[in-house]
């Protein structure tokens, strides 16, 4: 998927990097040098900016928050915002979290997997949450998106009907 990306020309440049059962997509930053080639910069990727945070039992919706607040504070201006959240899960849920110097993905892991909840249309008890992480370039920042994944299924009466995976 990536190798098609750059085989196309198209900006930025990025590669897969496995976590846990999935994968992450990094953008690698690129900068012109003196004799106007293009070549990679070493940096840190926002959600592998290192935090830490008092173990303390929140909702989800200020764990968030608290994370955010933790990566701004690292990088010393507003580095992160928090985009869409799926309200139903975060507002109504809590979690006991905790970070000792981590980084935000496997802190944004962490707090997924306390994030427990039934669904009658599914036998999971835990859902998968996904995030996306746009660049605003105008305000130098980045916003992240959070969604919880879907997967289409065929309910009782044999309609296709979209449940948490």
């Amino acid at each position: 998927m990536v190798d098609r990306y750059h085989e196309d020309g198209l900006p930025g440049r990025f590669e897969m990097r496995p976590r846990g059962k999935g994968f992450s997509v990094i953008s690698i930053a690129e900068q012109v040098n003196r004799q106007g080639n293009i070549e990679s910069v070493e940096t840190t990727p926002v959600l592998d900016t290192r935090i830490s945070l008092r173990a303390e039992k929140m909702s989800g919706a200020k764990a968030l928050a608290a994370i955010v607040d933790a990566v701004n504070a690292a990088g010393g201006r507003e580095t992160l915002k928090l985009g869409v959240v799926p309200l139903n899960l975060f507002a109504n849920k809590t979690a006991l979290l905790s970070a000792s110097n981590e980084p935000v993905r496997i802190v944004l892991d962490r707090l997924f997997q306390e994030m427990k909840w039934t669904d009658s249309r599914t036998d999971s008890a835990n859902p998968q949450v996904t995030w996306r992480l746009f660049r605003d370039t105008i305000h130098e920042r980045f916003v992240l998106n959070l969604r919880i994944a879907e997967k289409l299924t065929r309910g009782r009466n044999g309609a296709p009907v979209r449940v948490p995976q």
